[in-house]
């Protein structure tokens, strides 16, 4: 579930400032934009972490993750469903989100 511009509801968010809750739809925007590239026929891993780190720049990021969606292992050649996942740090808050998508 969503806030209308796109951050995953949790209860950490509280916990953000009016700044740091502004700054804190980058990891949706991140998440979206990587599985834009996959609807598009992107099916390397790299190369879609690649193109999306320039949406972390400036923030802590603590984990950015192509997984197989059952096992969560990390894959490298995307041929099937994928989990795109994401952690990263605005102050002291711990913000986490995914999305899955399918070519």
């Amino acid at each position: 579930v969503r806030e209308p511009d796109g951050l995953a509801m949790s209860s950490r968010n509280v916990h953000l400032t009016p700044a740091e809750r502004q700054h804190a739809v980058v990891l949706s925007k991140a998440l979206f934009a990587a599985r834009d590239l996959v609807q598009r026929g992107e099916h390397s891993a790299a190369a879609i972490t690649s193109s999306i780190a320039p949406h972390f720049e400036g923030i802590q990021l603590e984990y950015l993750s192509v997984l197989d969606p059952d096992t969560l292992q990390p894959i490298e050649r995307i041929e099937g469903p994928v989990l795109i996942a994401a952690a990263m740090w605005l102050g002291a808050t711990r913000l986490i989100d995914n999305v899955t998508v399918a070519p």
